[in-house]
């Protein structure tokens, strides 16, 4: 379990349970094109969209609450206006850590969403 300090609030980040994955895959997933290879591109297209503060927001919970009871609309307008850049880098980091298998199982399930091309080569 991770634990982070952002404005007067605590948060945590522990591996996902089945709600957090749906809900990430749900903002992930159209934004996945052929190519969003690295971390960078993904969270630069979630920022560029506004789901970034959104997708952290599934990601912490705060100390004392549960993902089940906690206010997601409240935690995600806490960290629009107190999380840094810095927070928000070690909070992405963190969650690899944190979610070894489940990331893994996420990123395959973005691979096998994406459309497949064949490689290019020369025309008969």
């Amino acid at each position: 379990m991770k634990t982070y300090k952002i404005g007067e609030m605590t948060y945590t980040q522990d591996e996902l349970v089945l709600s957090q994955e749906e809900a990430l895959s749900e903002l992930v997933g159209p934004l996945l094109t052929e190519g969003d290879a690295s971390v960078k591109v993904l969270v630069d297209k979630l920022l560029r969209e506004g789901a970034l503060r959104k997708a952290l927001a599934v990601i912490l919970v705060p100390e004392g609450q549960t993902v089940a009871t906690r206010d997601l609309d409240a935690v995600e307008t806490h960290l629009k206006d107190h999380i840094t850049l810095t927070q928000q880098g070690q909070v992405v980091r963190d969650f690899f850590d944190c979610n070894g298998q489940a990331a893994s199982a996420l990123r395959a399930f973005a691979e096998d969403e994406l459309p497949k091309t064949a490689p290019a080569g020369p025309k008969a």
